[in-house]
């Protein structure tokens, strides 16, 4: 008897069973569901933000230029702290400028060129404006098309502000890891990897070697990186520095650079000497009156 009760209670079991694993079972449609969802979840690739270059133009006036996307990826710096050693740092996607800030984008900023300041919404005391340089800030060198130099940093970090207020867009100046990130990417594809570690890099940019002694009109040379001019000389750029000081990246017109010099550390820390013949008491904070040599480029997030 109790053998025939068992026997039931298997075929029950195994009808429940069947009946739970047909199609218009709702306890085999929910199971069947949830496993499609996961097996889609795991087998789809992850969602990735693709960037695209844009042309940024600067609401009233005429100045416009050109942002270059740069992929995340890893980057390795000096150690912060001073030591020999190295760091890696993980950079998120972000764009930069293809050329070095010019000097129409900055005297738009510095002489108030826009046609109405401040903007709606803005507060009249946003933005700090630079006092008006009292030498010729280009040098001689030549000015429109020309990159814009002899800024301080406070300069270089207030245009950027300015340039966000009037765009929306997260505009700021390149962390060092950014800069080193957007040289990284294109190295491989530049003439770069042809050259011998003593060799110099006249053709890549305006050195010491072929630049006669000051700057020229940006990316009239052969791009340093793909898409990308001015990275190894003309001016040197302005950067946040990895221990969040200022630094400058890329060398400049002056230098004499070869691959093995650019290798060991393309960065030089400002130095009271750029500034040193300022006649002003308290020193300019927006100018630099020895260091006609030092420009920069914006960056942007990635939300933009």
């Amino acid at each position: 008897m109790s053998d025939a009760r068992d026997l039931t209670a298997v075929a029950c079991l195994l009808a429940a069973i069947a009946c739970a694993s047909r199609e218009e079972s709702p306890v085999a449609e929910a199971v069947q569901k949830t496993a499609a969802h996961a097996d889609a979840t795991t087998s789809a690739p992850p969602t990735t933000t693709v960037l695209t270059d844009f042309t940024q133009t600067v609401p009233g006036t005429a100045a416009k230029f050109t942002m270059i996307p740069i992929p995340a990826g890893d980057v390795t710096l000096p150690d912060p702290a001073g030591s020999s050693k190295t760091v890696t740092v993980q950079v998120g996607a972000f764009w930069i400028a293809q050329t070095e800030t010019t000097w129409e984008a900055y005297d738009a900023f510095v002489y108030r060129l826009d046609e109405k300041w401040p903007p709606p919404g803005v507060n009249a005391d946003a933005v700090t404006f630079p006092s008006r340089p009292y030498l010729p800030p280009d040098r001689g060198y030549g000015h429109d098309g020309f990159p814009a130099i002899a800024m301080s940093f406070h300069g270089a970090e207030e245009y950027c502000r300015w340039l966000e207020l009037k765009t929306g867009k997260r505009y700021r100046l390149p962390t060092e890891a950014e800069w080193r990130r957007a040289w990284a990417v294109g190295i491989e594809t530049s003439l770069w990897t042809t050259r011998a570690p003593d060799a110099p890099l006249s053709d890549l940019g305006w050195i010491r070697e072929n630049s006669g002694a000051k700057t020229h009109a940006v990316a009239t040379s052969r791009p340093s990186l793909t898409l990308l001019f001015d990275m190894l000389g003309n001016a040197s750029e302005w950067c946040v520095g990895a221990d969040g000081k200022p630094v400058t990246l890329g060398f400049c017109f002056r230098d004499p650079v070869t691959r093995q010099r650019f290798d060991a550390d393309p960065r030089v820390a400002p130095s009271p000497a750029w500034n040193a013949s300022d006649p002003q008491i308290p020193k300019s904070q927006w100018w630099l009156a020895d260091a006609g040599f030092v420009g920069f480029r914006v960056a942007c997030g990635a939300e933009r």
